[in-house]
């Protein structure tokens, strides 16, 4: 039985025992609802057992502040809350005493084009405040590398404890790209309601099949992954793999890969052994002779033939489905991105100094992910007696808390508002992710940075990003707005040929004496 049984339950006795009901009725004088903003429908139905006519009913909350829809909230409670406790009386607390005035002025310019809210604007009498800081970034990675050094300079240069600045994204794996360029500064970090996207089961599985590319003969994660998904290999098989391949003279992959030869297996035992690591043996053979930019493709195929397409089609909730999926993409993302630095450090060593080129790709690849892990390590010792570590967090985990200052990141369409909710709940969504915004924007007291990318990279290839359309909704006279970044030649001639591919797709006419240059 969970809280929502005990809800169900206690609802349904008020609702057949009128005796209790009265009972309880009679009791109960007063009633304090807090957070009212994100209360269900059937947390109202008990609330309305509960109070007599004569019982004083007082909701706090905030409608601005709803984005809990997700977990069934349902914002019509508490816009209806004057209808549904009639007659009542509405206070309304607009002073703000955390936050300087042009940080209210922008959360109101963004949360006012909601159209089904109750009218109010936040004030301060703290005075204006800085001017909100845009930070317009030629693609993620730069984004999240320009980040991490306003937080160093925020920590090194102005002396600002790490535990008055947050870093606020819409979604989870979006941490992943901030995390890496915050360890490369040595910046002490901690993600709050949620794991670090390398400490993820869906990251740790995806790392533990790379290593078997790199290295077939790693037995931490042949005894991970020979058995994930459930492929019928037992404990006692599995440690007659790893006894009998080092007698037969081979690698754990190379030796399963040829159907564990001597084991007298049965057959589909061998067979699925032989479908896990056929794929990751042949992959760590090309591996060696591949070209750095060839290893996503060669990595990325094996893997999903070893486990992963299974993995996901046999996973029925699909929030985790989505959570594999995504947490795949940002790992390969950042497979494909180490790949084209590891190029750049290859000619040019110092443009890439923590790159061992003299490894392997791969081994380079898990080599600097194990380094930083350990670095981690360090840092966490350190900063038990330091002035803290700055805080990661999505958005809806931050409801509620307050920093001095607040990067709010990957303020751009499809990350915020998300490209899920336009999807799934069109207009409705975009009230919700607009409310989302303008919690993001109220966690700061006194100075916020928002930040966006051009570009964003998925494998090799750039996509084309715009700024969020809620920036448009901000009074200009409260942003410290960014020079704009001048496009490169590559980058003009492959927006015109975007350009060209985007119309023929919808077979609109071309122009044939337009110059493209």
């Amino acid at each position: 039985m969970d809280f929502d049984d005990l809800l169900l339950l206690a609802r349904e006795l008020l609702q057949q025992n009128v005796d209790i009901r009265n009972q309880l009725q009679e009791r109960i004088h007063h009633l304090l609802i807090d957070e009212y903003q994100d209360t269900n429908p059937l947390q109202l139905s008990l609330i309305q057992l509960l109070a007599s006519p004569q019982c004083q009913v007082c909701a706090v909350g905030d409608d601005d502040q709803a984005i809990y829809a997700f977990r069934g909230a349902n914002i019509e409670n508490i816009l209806r809350f004057e209808q549904d406790f009639a007659p009542c009386r509405v206070i309304k607390l607009e002073e703000n005493y955390r936050s300087y005035q042009n940080i209210l002025t922008a959360a109101h310019g963004v949360i006012s084009k909601n159209p089904h809210r109750k009218g109010k604007k936040l004030f301060s009498n703290l005075g204006p405040g800085n001017k909100i800081k845009v930070l317009e970034c030629e693609d993620g990675s730069k984004e999240a590398e320009t980040v991490a050094l306003n937080i160093h300079d925020d920590l090194h240069k102005r002396g600002m404890p790490a535990h008055n600045i947050a870093l606020l994204y819409r979604a989870n794996p979006q941490s992943r790209l901030f995390e890496e360029s915050l360890r490369q500064q040595a910046i002490p970090y901690k993600i709050v309601g949620g794991t670090s996207f390398f400490d993820t089961k869906e990251v740790k599985n995806l790392l533990a099949w790379l290593s078997l590319i790199d290295y077939p003969g790693n037995e931490m994660s042949f005894r991970r992954m020979v058995n994930f998904p459930a492929r019928g290999i037992g404990h006692k098989t599995l440690e007659r793999l790893v006894d009998n391949a080092p007698q037969a003279k081979q690698s754990f992959l190379a030796f399963s890969a040829a159907g564990a030869p001597g084991l007298d297996l049965k057959k589909t035992a061998q067979q699925s052994l032989i479908s896990f690591a056929a794929p990751l043996f042949e992959a760590a053979q090309a591996a060696q002779k591949a070209h750095p930019r060839q290893m996503v493709a060669i990595c990325e195929r094996a893997i999903q033939d070893a486990g992963y397409k299974r993995w996901v089609a046999e996973e029925k909730d699909p929030k985790i489905r989505d959570r594999i999926r995504e947490a795949h993409q940002g790992f390969f993302d950042a497979l494909a991105l180490f790949c084209e630095q590891y190029e750049e450090a290859k000619s040019n060593p110092r443009a890439h100094e923590s790159i061992d080129t003299k490894r392997s790709v791969l081994r380079a690849f898990l080599q600097k992910l194990s380094l930083e892990d350990k670095e981690d390590l360090r840092e966490e010792d350190k900063s038990k007696t330091s002035k803290g570590k700055v805080t990661l967090m999505s958005l809806h985990a931050a409801k509620g808390l307050e920093f001095e200052k607040v990067y709010l990141v990957g303020f751009e369409e499809g990350l915020l508002p998300h490209r899920r909710s336009l999807e799934e709940s069109g207009d409705t969504g975009v009230q919700e992710e607009r409310r989302l915004c303008y919690v993001g924007i109220t966690r700061a007291k006194a100075q916020l940075v928002l930040s966006y990318a051009q570009w964003r990279r998925r494998r090799h290839e750039r996509i084309k990003r715009e700024p969020s359309r809620f920036l448009e909704n901000i009074p200009a006279k409260t942003l410290d707005t960014p020079k704009p970044i001048e496009e490169t030649e590559e980058e003009t001639a492959f927006n015109a040929f975007a350009s060209l591919k985007a119309r023929l797709s919808k077979n609109e006419p071309v122009e044939s004496h337009k110059e493209i240059s």
